[in-house]
């Protein structure tokens, strides 16, 4: 997983330098505008619809990240402590 999200940089600057590459000189600044607008738009989308469907426990992040040793201990601990508030 470090590997892959460690990466990520890298690949959106190539592939926005790629993209802008194939637009006329006179557009380039209104081109990366729109990139940014999507890559912005995209990511409160994903938010909202993170926010919209959340049950507030951290299973949303240990459910999305499975390789994810801290977000597995997180989901461990308040299943813990809701079987413990609970009376279980």
């Amino acid at each position: 997983m470090l590997i892959v999200f460690s990466t990520n940089g890298i690949i959106a600057a190539c592939s926005n330098a790629a993209a802008l590459s194939c637009v006329p000189d006179e557009v380039t600044g209104s081109a990366e505008a729109l990139i940014g607008a999507l890559q912005y738009g995209s990511g409160t989308i994903s938010s909202v619809l993170l926010a919209i469907f959340s049950d507030r426990t951290p299973a949303e992040c240990a459910s999305s990240s499975p390789h994810s040793s801290c977000a597995r201990r997180q989901w461990h601990i308040s299943r813990r402590q809701m079987a413990h508030l609970s009376g279980g």
